[in-house]
């Protein structure tokens, strides 16, 4: 199987490269688009090293090794993989919006590979951003044939971007998961190489999106949001968390988020919510976060963005709660009012100080 993944950034190194890379029978290609800073990493993984260092709190470097790195512009280079006679998977993990400028380059490439004679094997097209956009849904509804499936997924690891230190290294926390929609039994065969190595298959994501968003991306935004307007404001994110104030709003959030769940999702088993927001508490204490970087669409050009996701992750549990219990849950209702409270004295995150 080959493996197509455009996104040089955290996410993508920190967890869905370091995935496949590690699987003998995948061949990775990393793809960074060709803009701005980032090429002075690509520059070292092409000219010097073809690999990376993975490194987790208070763990020894782990050697991610990269075979083939290219740049956006190296179109023939990234239309031969596409067009290998194998099964392929296309994965990206970009900044927000860059996803839609590269929508009519992956129409191109899965144009042109549906029209050649290649046995029935299959092409996954699986992004892993957190949002996705119109021009991206309307690639989806196109007919590329039967082979060609696009796949939604969710990815839930926290990851700094990357750094040179000598060597390119991406900081991550150990914990990590990738869980991928199944459409069986077209997506066998990559349930077949990516399940072994700790990727989850499910055939309704829903759930499990429902899950990240209000138990882990709503408690770290209520997190951030507060440390952000503490008198004695905090980028050390963990820092904050690991305070009694931080302890405080955390627990709570946890608490009513978690409620909210088990009581609207008939999947849930509270014993397993319960066992996992206790996880949640420990990985946002422990791992050396910025509350910046949690806080990176709070800024005017992409304020709509922020409050598109503030509303997922915190009013939707805030109003679950209210609706089965009768009763405002304080800790989501004090994060919105944070959240108004930063927008309203203008505290916002600009992109310098974001890492």
């Amino acid at each position: 199987m080959q493996h197509l993944h455009l996104g040089a950034g955290g996410l993508g190194l920190g967890l869905v490269v370091c995935t496949t890379a590690a699987i003998p029978e995948i061949d990775v290609t990393l793809v960074q688009r060709a803009v701005g800073g980032p090429q002075c990493k690509l520059a070292l993984l092409k000219s010097r090293q073809k690999y990376y260092r993975q490194v987790f709190p208070g763990s020894d470097l782990k050697e991610i090794s990269v075979p083939r790195v290219l740049d956006s512009s190296d179109l023939d280079a990234i239309r031969a993989v596409v067009m290998h006679p194998d099964d392929i998977l296309l994965t990206t993990a970009l900044r927000e919006g860059a996803l839609e400028t590269q929508t009519d380059l992956i129409g191109r490439l899965l144009s042109e590979r549906s029209s050649l004679d290649l046995s029935g094997k299959q092409i996954y097209i699986v992004p892993c951003e957190n949002t996705v956009g119109q021009l991206y849904k309307n690639l989806e509804g196109c007919d590329f044939g039967p082979n060609v499936h696009f796949l939604r997924c969710i990815v839930d690891r926290t990851c700094k971007y990357p750094i040179i230190n000598g060597e390119l290294v991406v900081h991550t926390e150990e914990y990590g998961r990738w869980t991928i929609e199944k459409k069986p039994p077209f997506t066998d065969p990559l349930i077949q190489a990516l399940s072994p190595y700790g990727v989850e298959f499910v055939e309704d994501l829903q759930p499990h999106l429902k899950k990240k968003q209000w138990l882990v991306n709503g408690p770290h935004l209520a997190l951030a949001a507060m440390a952000w307007s503490y008198p004695a404001r905090t980028d050390r994110l963990n820092e904050f968390a690991s305070s009694e104030a931080g302890q405080h709003l955390l627990l709570g959030v946890l608490a009513e988020s978690s409620d909210a769940y088990v009581l609207t999702e008939p999947t849930a088993d509270p014993s397993g919510v319960f066992q996992f927001s206790q996880s949640i508490n420990h990985r946002f204490s422990s791992f050396p976060d910025r509350t910046s970087r949690v806080l990176s669409r709070l800024h005017p050009d992409s304020l709509e963005s922020f409050l598109r996701a503030t509303y997922e992750r915190v009013v939707r549990p805030a109003t679950a709660f209210q609706e089965t219990l009768d009763r405002p849950p304080g800790y989501l209702y004090l994060t919105l009012r944070t959240v108004h409270r930063l927008i309203y004295d203008r505290l916002w995150v600009y992109p310098e100080i974001q890492s």
